[in-house]
């Protein structure tokens, strides 16, 4: 699958099966930038965002209907 990200540099893909992929942004202007995205059960959703000019990394878990999930666990480490 592939998209290419709207003027709120957004893209959103639909209807994603459960599981691992690895997420690829690439721009002729900056470097290219690659992660591992899980898809959990139905009925949660994560939005990521990374900033690299700051080296930040930001994971917002949504459950049905939208609503913030507190209490999370959310893990972030190299590959490999």
């Amino acid at each position: 699958m592939e998209l290419i990200t709207g003027a709120d540099g957004r893209a959103l893909f639909g209807e994603v099966l459960i599981g691992e992929y690895d997420l690829t942004v690439t721009h002729p202007q900056f470097k290219d930038r690659s992660l591992q995205v899980t898809v959990p059960e139905a009925g949660v959703s994560v939005e990521v965002m990374v900033d690299p000019k700051s080296g930040t990394v930001l994971v917002l878990v949504l459950g049905p209907g939208g609503a913030p999930v507190g209490g999370a666990r959310v893990v972030l480490e190299p590959r490999g």
